[in-house]
């Protein structure tokens, strides 16, 4: 595999190993968002918002998100 489609794979694991890792949200909504499916980002990045209202890096990834979709 390849390291965005073993990232894929990877942080789905990781979460639901460890379901309020806000950082695994995060990492996960931002590789999505950089292939384009910013629906999915954003579902994700939410997750880490509501996990940790003080990780600004994922707002960054919500609003590009939002913004991508117009």
């Amino acid at each position: 595999l390849g390291r965005i489609e073993e990232a894929l794979f990877q942080f789905p694991m990781a979460i639901k190993l460890n379901p309020n890792h806000a950082d695994a949200y995060y990492n996960y909504g931002s590789v999505l968002s950089d292939l384009e499916r910013y629906e999915d980002a954003i579902v994700q990045v939410q997750s880490a918002i509501k996990l940790n209202p003080n990780l600004s890096k994922a707002y960054s990834v919500y609003g590009t998100a939002l913004h991508s979709l117009g």
